[in-house]
């Protein structure tokens, strides 16, 4: 089975997964083997002209010309006979969006509710019969839960949100955790559900239930534990974890489940997360609402996330020691799996903006102010590869910031809200945040009408104040196990030339240089390394 990769869509409607419909519809038609199951197009659809006829009583139900008790079977077959059998057939890959895109005009434009009805009953009814089974294309499977996650009870006014269909939430949870369903079909209902948990949070006409939120935090944790399959890239494993993440956190109830917090750090700490995978895990940290009197020691999960700033910093040395050696590669690009995107300030596949971090004051990804970066007149232009370490840093410290404070300094969220009851610990954290702000800040020249000449200009700078943050962290939580393990195995064994290079080896890393690029974006490559 071919490894998947999932470009980095993240907005909760419908459209912005259409590059996951598009990849896997590019994917499938270029496949000969194996067959799948094709439904044949009704035969009173084969000619135009019965097209274009049967087109028009559809029609007119959907406006309200018609009673839909009266051409109940004719409206009803257009969709069964001909709109969603098209879905299966690969000639049609070409035209998936576009046959998904007049589905949901019709459910959007239906003007009596009892039409609207039939229709997301008929339309879950369809769908999830070809989402289920393996004998349909993966295109077909895809965007049949594409139509799924996109379902409503009572559409978008100029006064309310939209009601989602509460049954089509069951069936995504269902799939989500079946064991059959295609990764990329359990994406694209990652983000289905989540569209549900921000209309409930937004809308006061849809609410979910305490066992709905119980199921649906039973499911992202999940995910979150889930060891990575061999058939499922890094990279796609990470954005799976992603998406559960921000389901996660806006059902968890730190009250009933404060395990969710030790889940995230192990997140956190473990060997095999891909930095943006990190970074995505201490803005998650930092959305949880804190209840009053929680019962949590937040320190050492603070010194976790400080720890990560640091290796995040020598991560990057070590990058440029080993591109120094070899020249015209670029190493910095290995192993974020999407973090290029950000890097070079670009938009994903298809011209889609991102909200990947919405809430960052560097805008797109991280990628920095536009605006901002802009030089001045006469002011001197920092080279591209400075820029571009720049941004990566500046995204990595500013997780991890909203770990500790929460989005936008927000007063109760984010670890130090969790420390609010003891001005001791308060305090600590305090430190921890403080210090961290000053690395961030080293990412700018200290002249605003300068700039950094070099990467190593840049590095030296942010090494500066970096020791004033390891300062305060254990140094087992800098270093982690494997790093003194390696470390014991130094003092045993001479020391080799250029065994001093900056930033020394990550705890269980693999040489960057033999790591292939991640996928950013949905390209392909191997992926099969730990990051």
């Amino acid at each position: 089975m071919a490894i998947l990769r999932f470009p980095s869509v993240t907005r909760t409607s419908a459209a912005r997964l259409c590059l996951l419909a598009a990849l896997l519809a590019s994917v499938a038609s270029a496949q000969n083997a194996p067959k799948y199951r094709e439904l044949p197009i009704v035969a009173k659809f084969k000619t135009s002209r019965a097209i274009s006829q049967a087109k028009l009583v559809k029609d007119g139900v959907i406006l309200g010309r018609y009673a839909l008790s009266d051409k109940r079977a004719e409206f009803l077959e257009w969709y069964s006979g001909y709109q969603f059998r098209r879905l299966t057939r690969h000639e049609f890959f070409h035209e998936m969006d576009k046959i998904r895109s007049e589905l949901l005009k019709d459910l959007r434009g239906a003007r009596a509710p009892e039409v609207h009805d039939v229709l997301t009953d008929t339309y879950l009814r369809l769908a999830s019969v070809i989402c289920k089974d393996a004998n349909y294309y993966p295109a077909s499977r895809v965007n049949a839960m594409l139509l799924i996650a996109s379902l409503n009870q009572t559409e978008e006014t100029a006064r309310a949100p939209a009601v989602p269909y509460a049954r089509s939430l069951s069936f995504m949870l269902d799939q989500l955790n079946s064991d059959r369903q295609l990764d990329a079909v359990k994406a694209v209902a990652l983000v289905g559900i989540l569209r549900h948990i921000k209309l409930a949070l937004v809308n006061p006409a849809y609410t979910l239930s305490v066992p709905q939120r119980d199921q649906i935090l039973a499911a992202m944790r999940a995910v979150l534990k889930q060891p990575k399959p061999d058939t499922r890239s890094p990279e796609a494993h990470a954005w799976l974890q992603r998406r559960a993440m921000e389901s996660a956190v806006l059902v968890a109830d730190l009250n009933k489940n404060p395990e969710i917090l030790q889940e995230l750090a192990s997140l956190i700490e473990s060997k095999e997360a891909s930095p943006l995978l990190v970074c995505a895990t201490a803005q998650a940290v930092g959305r949880l609402r804190v209840p009053r009197n929680l019962q949590y020691d937040p320190l050492p999960l603070a010194q976790r996330l400080g720890a990560a700033v640091v290796q995040a910093v020598e991560r990057e040395a070590k990058r440029l020691a080993e591109q120094e050696k070899k020249p015209g590669s670029d190493t910095m690009l290995d192993g974020y799996g999407g973090m290029a995107g950000m890097m070079g300030g670009g938009r994903p596949p298809g011209g889609e903006a991102s909200d990947e971090d919405e809430n960052s004051p560097y805008g797109d990804y991280g990628g920095g102010d536009e605006k901002e970066d802009k030089p001045k007149e006469d002011v001197p232009e920092s080279p591209p590869e400075v820029t571009r370490l720049r941004r990566l840093l500046k995204y990595q410290i500013v997780c991890v910031l909203e770990g500790l404070r929460g989005p936008a300094r927000s007063e109760n969220l984010g670890l130090l809200a969790m420390a609010a009851g003891d001005a001791a610990k308060q305090a600590e954290l305090k430190k921890i945040a403080d210090a961290i702000d000053a690395v961030l800040a080293a990412t700018d020249p200290k002249n605003p009408d300068d700039a950094f000449a070099s990467t190593q200009e840049l590095l030296k700078a942010v090494q500066e104040r970096l020791t004033e943050l390891e300062a305060l962290l254990p140094e087992s939580v800098v270093e982690g196990e494997e790093a003194d393990k390696d470390k014991a195995q130094e003092d045993a064994t001479p020391a080799e030339p250029g065994g001093d290079e900056p930033g020394g080896d990550e705890p269980g890393g693999d040489d960057p240089s033999d790591t292939p690029a991640g996928a950013a974006g949905g390209q392909a490559g191997d992926g099969n390394k730990k990051q």
